[in-house]
């Protein structure tokens, strides 16, 4: 978690399925989250995060747009996935 408390922000690229521990983590610590658009992502994280295709430039856009973001946004964002995790998975 630590890894995760002190980035920027964090890229998820996986295409199995599941509910990886990492991207849990991420949702709790990170509050700039690029997902890989694929449904078991969007089924964790819904739309308190941001995501990229493999479709050519796709990825470099998403990146490029984040680091023109407003502090202020990021911050929501990592709210919006903090609360995500509190609410769906305490178990």
């Amino acid at each position: 978690m630590k890894i995760h408390k002190n980035s920027y922000g964090y890229l998820h690229g996986y295409e199995v399925g599941g509910t990886p521990l990492s991207l849990l983590e991420a949702l709790r610590c990170t509050d700039l989250n690029l997902f890989l658009d694929v449904d078991f992502n969007r089924e964790v994280a819904e739309d308190v995060e941001l995501y990229w295709t493999k479709e050519e430039g796709n990825l470099a856009a998403l990146v490029e747009k984040t680091g023109k973001l407003d502090f202020e946004i990021m911050t929501n964002l990592g709210k919006k996935a903090n609360q995500r995790i509190t609410i769906v998975y305490s178990w």
